[in-house]
């Protein structure tokens, strides 16, 4: 059963933001949250969230399937703009690839750890906040937790992460996975499918990101091949994803984006029935 202490003691590690540990509050009012939908499942929405590298279309695909929806959903954008240290990861990693120079690495290591430290914070707050949502409305959010393993393996493989920080990492989410109720530990993940030309050109042209504008070629294909990987891990494990097809289709509204993501609902409440309720017990 889903017990978790009102007065948590875990030893969060140097990794992790000065916000945490959470408050217990947050983590009691999400533990009664589960325990409503448990006696009364009929109360649960489904919980969609986004997974995939930077530029295949995640946002424009989330935001499109909100104003989709068959009814108010709440949206958990990836507010990238609240990881103030982000556009000195990309400056540094730049500099890095060019001069491959041991002091700059180590900085790259320092604000590597900060960035993911944040973005990890950031979506565990939103995990924690989304039970007490689900019993009145879908929620939607863009990037799930696990979504960031995709910066993570990629960044540890590259050894743009240390060893010491990917042990933190890992530590601090098992940690924090311990708090979580079940029915966040198992959303519907919509991945887009796109390939690396067509990602390439979109970050470079499209996004309008000026700190993405440096971002080395072989760092991005590296994303882009883990994002792959981890879509396929997870299916495999038994998650409920969705593969869309982002390389031939516009989900822009003004696109006909809308026509598809009311689609994609069909299927995200087909699941929900048929997958997700079975599995947490609810079915």
């Amino acid at each position: 059963p889903f017990t978790p202490p009102d007065q948590p003691s875990l030893n969060w590690s140097p990794f992790t933001l000065d916000t945490f540990p959470p408050h217990p509050g947050l983590i009691s009012a999400a533990r009664w949250a589960w325990e409503a939908v448990h006696k009364n499942p009929k109360l649960l929405h489904p919980y969609v969230v986004t997974i995939g590298a930077m530029g295949a279309g995640k946002s424009t695909l989330a935001e499109t399937l909100v104003a989709a929806a068959p009814k108010t959903t709440r949206y958990f954008p990836e507010e990238y703009q609240k990881i103030k240290p982000l556009s000195q990861f990309y400056a540094l990693l730049a500099e890095y690839v060019r001069s491959q120079n041991a002091d700059i690495l180590d900085q790259l290591h320092q604000v590597q750890a900060q960035v993911q430290g944040g973005f990890a914070a950031l979506k565990f707050t939103q995990m924690l906040e989304a039970p007490m949502l689900l019993s009145a409305q879908p929620v939607l959010q863009d990037v799930w937790s696990l979504g960031d393993t995709v910066y993570v393996i990629a960044h540890a493989q590259m050894g743009i992460m240390s060893q010491d920080n990917l042990h933190h990492y890992a530590a601090d989410v098992a940690l924090r996975h311990q708090l979580l109720p079940p029915h966040v530990k198992y959303p519907i993940i919509i991945y887009p499918h796109i390939s690396f030309p067509t990602l390439e050109t979109r970050i470079r042209q499209v996004r309008g990101r000026d700190f993405e504008a440096s971002v080395p070629p072989h760092y991005l294909e590296h994303l882009h091949q883990v994002g792959s990987q981890l879509a396929q891990t997870l299916e495999h494990l038994g998650y409920p994803v969705i593969s869309v097809d982002a390389e031939n289709h516009d989900f822009r509204p003004e696109n006909g984006g809308l026509d598809h993501a009311r689609r994609l609902w069909d299927q995200i409440y087909q699941l929900h029935q048929e997958k997700v309720l079975p599995h947490l017990g609810l079915g």
